[in-house]
């Protein structure tokens, strides 16, 4: 039934087309809701305004009327108005956002902490979000599914020490874990693992037993249902894509070993997998990203958690400029080792030969029993 359900939205989606894109030159005025920002400019509807006025003053869900110069699909604005969105949650974004900039002085520990935690990208310093993306880490500055999955253990963890494993404790876990997708502006990224995570939880504590990996991964579906221009987002293709290719050909590993193959098989299968969409949106593609990410997860949960106390105002903001400091200065030694490549021919002919291999290796290391 999960196949079926699965294959009949498979064809539904690949007959939605995405927009076309804008061709020529013309100058005019544009009007729309913004969905990206980062510190080069912000993505408005379909068209890409290149401002870095835009850095700590635009956020996701803004209104946003501009006056300028477009090519193709970018825009040189001449001139810029910005509507905040209304609402109670962009309203404490932005309340939490003031906050930071008072307890964070150091520019890039402020931009890297409201990035992971809030999802402002804006604030992120130009050089700091260009050896990100050449390091083929990009995606962590980028708040999705990742770091909900983050909050939502570290949120279990807490009301498992409050309430133990009652079920009230569960029902409090996934109404903050609600808040947190909310408060961060519901991408679809997070909004998909906000309902994976959270009806896990929540079938845990009122069934009981093991959670089936695709059933969940099929429920999280349902936001795309309602909304299936969503699709033409990279960013959603690339979180639901992730998930499913650690469904299908993700293994666990037991013992000691775990710590650390775990996390590196799991990069092996996400980089292979979206290797041809990675290489669509960025222009290339890093190997050692699969290494700085696996490297860089720990240091991104101890930023998460020192920004969350520097925003309580417990201190840890010294501690925290650093960190991001020595996260930068290691990802900038596998910039200029020249891994990087663009996708060709050749190169989509072994990816798929990597992708056998990988459900090879999956398929004899318990594939079938994921699914019974």
């Amino acid at each position: 039934m999960i196949a079926a359900c699965f294959l009949g939205l498979g064809a539904f989606y690949a007959g939605f087309s995405a927009p076309v894109e804008p061709v020529g030159t013309e100058s005019g005025v544009w009007v729309g809701r913004v969905s990206t920002v980062t510190a080069r400019g912000a993505m408005l509807d379909s068209l890409w305004v290149s401002s870095r006025e835009f850095a700590g003053k635009l956020d996701r869900g803004d209104s946003l009327l501009v006056l300028g110069n477009r090519r193709g699909r970018f825009v040189t604005p001449w001139a810029m108005r910005i509507k905040p969105a209304g609402g109670l949650f962009p309203s404490i974004r932005r309340r939490l956002l003031l906050r930071f900039r008072q307890t964070l002085p150091d520019s890039l520990a402020l931009g890297m902490a409201s990035a992971v935690l809030l999802g402002y990208r804006g604030l992120v310093p130009p050089k700091a979000a260009t050896v990100f993306q050449l390091s083929g880490t990009g995606h962590l500055l980028a708040l999705s599914g990742m770091h909900t999955g983050i909050v939502a253990g570290a949120i279990l963890w807490i009301s498992r020490l409050l309430f133990g494993r009652r079920s009230c404790g569960a029902v409090l876990a996934v109404c903050a874990l609600a808040v947190f997708v909310l408060l961060t502006g519901a991408r679809s990224s997070t909004l998909r693992a906000g309902i994976m995570a959270g009806s896990a939880i929540l079938w845990i504590a009122f069934h009981g037993g093991p959670v089936h990996p695709l059933s969940v991964w099929c429920l999280a579906l349902l936001p795309l249902a309602a909304d299936p221009a969503k699709l033409a987002d990279p960013g959603t293709q690339m979180s639901y894509g992730a998930v499913l290719s650690l469904i299908l050909l993700g293994r666990s590993w037991r013992g000691r070993k775990a710590v650390l193959l775990s996390p590196l098989w799991a990069g092996v299968v996400v980089n292979v997998s979206l290797a041809p969409l990675t290489g669509a949106v960025y222009g290339r593609i890093n190997p050692a990203g699969i290494v700085c990410t696996v490297i860089s997860l720990p240091i991104m949960t101890a930023v998460m958690a020192l920004g969350v106390l520097s925003g309580l105002g417990l201190g840890g903001g010294g501690l925290l400029a650093g960190l991001c400091r020595l996260w930068l200065l290691f990802l900038e030694i596998f910039c200029g080792m020249g891994f990087a490549f663009r996708i060709s021919v050749r190169n989509m002919v072994i990816w798929g030969g990597l992708l056998l291999l990988l459900f090879l290796i999956s398929r004899g290391r318990g594939f079938r029993r994921r699914f019974r």
